[in-house]
C-alpha cells in the first residue's frame, strides 16, 4: 500500500490540530475551577470573567465590586 505525500501531510496536519485542540480545552477545565477558587477565596468575589485578550482576570462579586488582576497574578 503506497501512501501519497500530501496524503501523509494533509494527515498529520489533522492529528496535530486535533491533539491541540483537546489540550486547550482540558487547559480550560482544569484551569478555571482553580481561578474561580482563587476570586473565592483571596478577594471575596463570585464570578470570573477572562480577556485573553488583555492578559487579565477580572474578579467580580453579586455586590459589584470588581477587580482586574494580571493572570499571571492568580
Amino acid at each position: 500500500m503506497r501512501v501519497e505525500p500530501l496524503d501523509l501531510i494533509f494527515g498529520v496536519a489533522f492529528v496535530g490540530i486535533a491533539v491541540l485542540l483537546i489540550w486547550v480545552a482540558a487547559f480550560y477545565i482544569v484551569d478555571e475551577p482553580r481561578r474561580e477558587q482563587v476570586c473565592r477565596d483571596m478577594f471575596g468575589t463570585d464570578y470570573v470573567l477572562q480577556d485573553p485578550y488583555r492578559g487579565i482576570t477580572v474578579c467580580t462579586s453579586s455586590k459589584g465590586d470588581i477587580k482586574a488582576y494580571p493572570r499571571e497574578q492568580l
